[in-house]
Formats: C-alpha cells, sequence, structure tokens
C-alpha cells in the first residue's frame, strides 16, 4: 500500500502544500498496480471524489476518534463508502 496525503489543506500540518485531487489522481496512476490510501482530512463527504480520483480506499482518525459520537461517525465512513463500492451498508 502507498499513503498519500495530505490531498486537502490541514490545520495539523500547516506546512505540507496540499495536492489536490488532480495530483493525488496522477500519482494513483504511477502507482500502477500499488493500492493507494488517501489520507489526512478524509471526510465522508470527500470519500466519492478520492474513490473516484483512483483511491484503494482512505485511512481515518481524526474524523473518527476527535468525535464525540465516533460509533456515528464510523458509520458515516462506511455508508460513503459503501455507497462507492461494493461495501455491504448492514454495519451492525
Amino acid at each position: 500500500y502507498l499513503v498519500v496525503g495530505p490531498v486537502y489543506p490541514t490545520t495539523s500540518k500547516p506546512d505540507a502544500e496540499p495536492l489536490g485531487l488532480e495530483r493525488f489522481a496522477r500519482l494513483v496512476e504511477v502507482a500502477g498496480a500499488i493500492p493507494v490510501l488517501a489520507i489526512v482530512c478524509v471526510t465522508p463527504d470527500r470519500v466519492a471524489e478520492l474513490i473516484g480520483a483512483g483511491a484503494y480506499g482512505v485511512s481515518v482518525r481524526s474524523g473518527i476518534v476527535a468525535q464525540d459520537d465516533s460509533e456515528a461517525a464510523t458509520a458515516r465512513y462506511l455508508e460513503a463508502l459503501a455507497a462507492v463500492s461494493e461495501l455491504p451498508t448492514d454495519h451492525t
């Protein structure tokens, strides 16, 4: 696996230049058969565009653990992934 980020601006790494979706997609293309995970500032609303840009998946930390209801936050990410893949939608 190749973990790539940040794709989007982040306050946790203010000196890191965000790649943007176009550069991220080019990196995915260059990676060839290596699965690429997007990391940093990944939200459920961004999952579809990242998968659409070629991401194999996403890596999330604060989007889940920094939330008041981490179970509900996890469900939102799983629903976003299921909407663009063949993941099951029943997460109980």
